[in-house]
């Protein structure tokens, strides 16, 4: 259990002291302390291993655990109460008597923690108010609330289970009891919760009935529903996979996310009339050619790799079957406010949903699910009722004021009754959100121990279910079988670290910043979310189109963390967010006092519901992307047993010999490149020119001297846009898949623009070179090598892309080629630190450290350690840095880094500034005074860029400046304050910044305190190397200027390292030898 240091202890006492002299109002003063509640917890809770959902949940763990005196829990469940209340409630009204209660209870759980530990200046502000606790009330009767388990057990009739009964803490701190007892129907027979709940899960209870004379105690009747964890949102649509007409197997939302096949005439047809409906609604007389051939643009692909004689049967089947049925449908709409694939957010029942339709019709709103597969005779298939039942839930809980009118499934393909409205009833609804239980309680026990799970399915025949359900669970079964034993062990751990990854996700639990994780949407208060710089709020629109918003910005000169390209959700900012419609999209650009958002699925007209208010803005997740490894590691494990010990490491990997090398350096390695049989490894430290020089010079070797196709990918849109300009420039064919705001002509979607079906087919066929990311790639990989045979994959930044990612392209491809640097920026993953717990001796030498370490990384290693040196280079020249900046990281690279230009030796010039008369300078600072950003330091930066204007070294401000960040929000405090002379300049994160370079390199690091210095550091696995001050460090050609505070910089031996490099070789100043635009004394 881990309990405060002194450090923290001190730390909150000063925080607190901070709240107090605070003249802010104290309902935010409150929400404040809300954060610094969930901070303490964070850290008393850190070694727990669990996901916990909120703050509730965290409370109740810590304790009992810590056994809590009561009284010290009764208060500390009352704070939690007020808090919450003051960040979600808008008339709540704090008064000064709940405000002391609050600081009282905060002091004296740090009393209690820390005994020995006081401070005066709070203890005396409490006696000097006469502070009192906070009056505890009884139980007041409720037939809904939330609680978080402690223990169950079952019911039992003599030898017969009858139910459960659960002991557990409700949302006003009180013990409760609930008996639930079982019923008919599979969503009440609540004993199967048995295998469902865990120690400390949340449960939100529904229509409870209260047992007379027994405070505290409840039973269930008739319309009871229990949600297990409700912050781990599902989708309604997984949820109603999980049924077939004999009823619900959630065991299905696992093994369907497990399996990623390639497109089948019946899931084209699908998407393309989807499609095409879309169109309808928005061009209601649209020609269905045309129709066709937009929506065959959309997934060219997926319909080439059907073939001609498919792709012509689609074509007709839409347009004598369905065409007509979706047209008729449409028109209908004309005159109505429509709404294309709205999203809703629902953690009353777990859920969230996008619909195909909602449309306004007398005053109520419509939901319409297209469904192009066979009809059933009558009524609609047992799945497909089970997902409107889900959007009826979601609805009437998040639908708004705005009535709730019929649920339909609008069968495309029936010539009779095709639109067929379909009822719910709490039995259907009792038996979704048992289902969906079911789900949640599966994939916790796999992010524990998923063994349980596989030697369950493996002894299981599923001769029941429907037919291509049974032969993906029999292939599934086929490939666990054919494993060795330490395969089997790897894919389990393998996936129990995956399901974790998922689960922190969503609910959080071991991010730095925040105890929530998606869930923070609707948990966290906006206060807090504006300290954070994670939201935008009061936004405007100015103006509507088909899928795109314009926001005018306020004019309050707020701080975010936004930018183009980054995917969202918009709400009303006058309703919560779980009680509306949310739309999502993506930020197109932001600048100024504009944003530009596209929307996903459109908006069909101007709504006064949408101009007429405030609008809020915070980040989205992805859902396909948190599940898109589990397919990868599937795929892998049913590749070839030779592929398998390869890329484990227990196979040495071949190559060819090599006649005569190659003079130069850079051509040696193309040589050892081109050399590989199965993949080669090649480690490129700062400025060594491995996207420029070493991958491009590569591609075109093969290209011109082989006639093999080519698979490029990269981590990121930004690197992927580099490679396609290279490419460009030495003449070689590509096309590029997904978005680009670089490259316009080699786009796939520009390519096939307006082409027939053999035109898009050869332009796919006739391609050497595909280009693209890996998130992109994996949507199509399996449709393209229907199409053409990809002979080898080259992966650039492949150092810091998920081993369990990649694997499953990797399977599919003959050779493979890594390039990055392990030394720079890791994979992004929120358990960076957890590691493999293998046993097998199999895997006990093959570099398995963590889970957030890069499969180029573990390779590399293995390589290494194994001697197996003619499968991994490491470039030493480097054209970037001044050697005496690429002193600063030598021991990074062994001091194996050589210069390779004469520029990188030379004095530099007298400036007759000492600032500038070094090329290397510290500038020291007081701690932050803000959690994000430091005015302070924006205006050294703002002095240093005109002292370099003025002096002629920022002429080109893109390639003679540039200023590396930690936090977004300093990243616009800076943009804000810079003249438009510097408007191109490029201030970004130190993720931005790899793979560019600038003359001049300011790096800034407004840290408040030691607790935050873990945000500006990455740390190899063994420690030894810090990944972010490596890139941070490395974009500087001429001269590098750092901004911090020693004293915290120092508690890092690298930042020690750093500053005790420049003292002894460059220049140290106090900010206060800088002039300062203006005073912040």
């Amino acid at each position: 259990m881990s309990l405060l240091t002194p450090e923290q202890v001190g730390q909150a006492y000063e925080r607190l002291r901070e709240l107090i002299a605070d003249p802010a109002e104290l309902k935010s003063k409150l929400v404040l302390l809300r954060q610094l509640l969930e901070g303490l917890y964070k850290k008393l809770s850190a070694d727990s291993q669990m996901s916990f959902s909120g703050l509730f949940a965290r409370i109740q763990y810590v304790h009992e655990r810590l056994e809590a005196p009561p009284e010290l829990s009764a208060q500390i469940n009352q704070l939690r109460i007020a808090c919450n209340k003051a960040a979600h409630e808008e008339d709540y009204r704090v008064s000064q008597s709940t405000w002391q209660s609050a600081l009282l209870a905060i002091r004296d759980l740090l009393l209690w923690l820390a005994p020995d530990q006081r401070d005066e200046g709070t203890d005396s502000w409490l006696e000097q108010h006469h502070a009192e606790p906070f009056r505890l009330g009884d139980h007041a009767p409720k037939r809904s609330f939330q609680c978080v388990a402690r223990r169950w057990e079952l019911i039992r009739k003599g030898d017969r289970v009858s139910g459960i009964k659960i002991i557990a803490t409700d949302d006003d701190g009180m013990d409760c009891t609930i008996f639930l007892n079982d019923m008919g129907g599979d969503g009440r027979q609540w004993s199967v919760l048995n295998k469902v709940l865990w120690r400390f899960c949340t449960l939100n209870c529904l229509n409870l009935s209260q047992i007379h004379g027994r405070p505290g105690w409840y039973q269930s009747n008739p319309s009871t529903m229990i949600v297990v964890e409700p912050d781990f949102l599902i989708d309604a649509s997984s949820v109603a996979e999980c049924f077939t007409q004999k009823g619900s197997r959630p065991e299905f939302s696992i093994l369907n996310r497990m399996v990623k096949e390639a497109a089948s005439a019946k899931m084209v047809l699908g998407i393309m009339v989807n499609s095409i409906l879309d169109d309808l609604v928005f061009e209601p007389n649209a020609n269905y050619q045309n129709l066709f051939r937009l929506a065959m643009a959309r997934q060219p692909i997926s319909l080439v790799s059907l073939g001609i004689d498919e792709a012509q049967d689609i074509y007709k089947n839409i347009r004598d079957n369905h065409f007509p049925v979706i047209s008729k449908f449409t028109g209908s709409l004309q005159k109505e406010s429509v709404q294309l694939e709205p999203s809703y957010v629902c953690p009353t029942y777990g859920l969230q949903g996008r619909l195909d339709i909602l449309h306004e019709r007398d005053g109520k709103r419509h939901i319409v699910e297209l469904k192009s597969g066979s009809p059933p005779r009558n009524n609609v298939w047992q799945q497909q009722l089970m997902q409107v039942v889900a959007y009826n839930l979601i609805i009437r809980d998040c639908g708004g004021p705005i009535p709730q009118g019929y649920s339909s499934i609008l069968f495309s393909a029936a010539r009779e009754n095709p639109l067929r409205h379909v009822g719910s009833s709490v039995h259907f609804e009792q038996d979704l959100i048992m289902c969906r239980n079911r789900m949640v309680g599966i994939m916790h026990n796999l992010a524990l121990d998923p063994n349980f799970f596989f030697k369950w399915l493996r002894k299981n025949h599923f001769t029941v279910e429907p037919a291509f359900l049974q032969e993906k669970i029999g292939n599934i079964v086929k490939m666990l079988n054919s494993l060795q034993e330490y395969e089997y062990q790897w894919f389990l751990e393998h996936l129990r670290l995956l399901m974790r990854e998922i689960w922190y996700e969503k609910t959080g639990g071991l991010g730095p910043n925040s105890i929530y994780g998606y869930n923070a949407l609707w948990q966290e208060s906006r206060e807090v979310k504006q300290e954070r710089y994670r939201v935008l709020c009061d936004l405007i629109i100015e103006e509507l189109s088909v899928n795109l918003l314009r926001f005018k910005l306020s004019g309050d000169g707020a701080i975010t963390d936004f930018r183009a390209g980054d995917i969202i959700v918009l709400y009303r900012q006058d309703l919560a967010v779980n009680r509306q419609e949310i739309l999502r999209g993506k930020i197109v650009s932001i600048s100024g006092d504009c944003l530009e958002v596209s929307i996903r699925g459109g908006l069909r007209q101007i709504d006064a519901r949408y101009a007429d208010h405030f609008w809020s803005l915070e980040h989205d997740i992805l859902e396909s992307s948190l599940y898109s490894p589990l397919s990868s590691i599937v795929t892998f494990l049913s590749a070839g047993p030779e592929k398998r010990s390869l890329f484990l490491g227990l196979s040495q990997p071949r190559y060819d010999d090599i006649p005569e090398l190659a003079d130069e350096p850079l051509d040696q390695v193309v040589q050892r490149m081109f050399a590989a049989r199965d993949y080669h490894i090649v480690q490129g430290p700062p400025g060594t020119g491995k996207t420029s020089g070493l991958l491009t010079r590569y591609i075109r070797k093969i290209y011109t001297e082989t006639d093999k196709t080519l698979l490029i990918l990269s981590f990121t849109n930004r690197a992927v846009d580099e490679i396609c300009q290279n490419l460009r420039k030495h003449g070689i064919r590509f096309i590029r898949t997904g978005q680009s705001e670089e490259v316009e002509a080699e786009l796939l979607d520009n390519l096939i623009e307006g082409r027939k079906f053999h035109e898009i087919a050869e332009v796919l066929k006739s391609c050497r070179v595909w280009v693209a990311t890996v998130q992109s790639c994996n949507a199509w990989l399996s449709d393209l090598l229907k199409v053409v045979k990809i002979d080898e994959l080259v992966i650039d930044e492949a150092s810091q892309i998920m081993e369990n990612t990649i694997l499953g392209i990797i399977a599919r491809i003959g050779k493979t080629i890594l390039i990055g640097d392990q030394n720079q920026l890791p994979p992004i993953t929120r358990q960076s630190d957890e590691g493999f717990s293998f046993k097998h001796e199999k895997l006990a030498g093959l570099c398995y450290d963590s889970y957030g370490q890069s499969l180029m990384e573990r390779l590399d290693r293995v390589c290494k350690e194994k001697g197996w040196l003619g499968s991994t280079t490491m470039l030493h020249q480097h054209y970037r840095m001044h050697d005496e900046i690429a002193d600063l990281i030598q021991p990074y690279y062994d001091g194996r880094l050589v210069s390779a230009l004469a520029r990188q030796k030379e004095p530099l010039p007298g400036a007759g500034n000492p600032l500038l008369d070094s090329r290397l300078v510290w500038i020291n600072f007081p701690p932050s005074r803000f959690a994000w950003y430091d005015p302070l330091q924006v205006d050294c930066v703002l002095k240093l860029t005109r002292l370099l204007a003025e002096n002629g070294l920022a002429q080109d401000p893109t390639s003679d400046l540039g200023i590396v960040a930690p936090f977004r929000a300093m990243i616009h405090a800076l943009r804000k304050e810079l003249p438009d002379s510097l408007a191109s300049l490029t201030i970004d994160t130190v993720e931005r910044f790899q793979g560019s370079e600038r003359k001049n390199i300011i790096i800034t690091l407004p840290l408040h305190g030691v607790e935050v210095l873990h945000n500006v550091e990455a740390l190899s696995a063994d420690g030894r190397v810090d990944r972010k001050m490596n890139v941070a460090v490395s974009r500087a050609q001429e001269r590098l200027f750092v901004l911090g505070c020693p004293e915290i910089c120092a508690r890092s031996p690298h930042y020690k390292f750093l500053m005790d490099r420049i003292r002894a070789s460059g220049r140290v100043f106090h900010y206060t030898e800088i002039k300062l635009r203006r005073n912040h004394e």
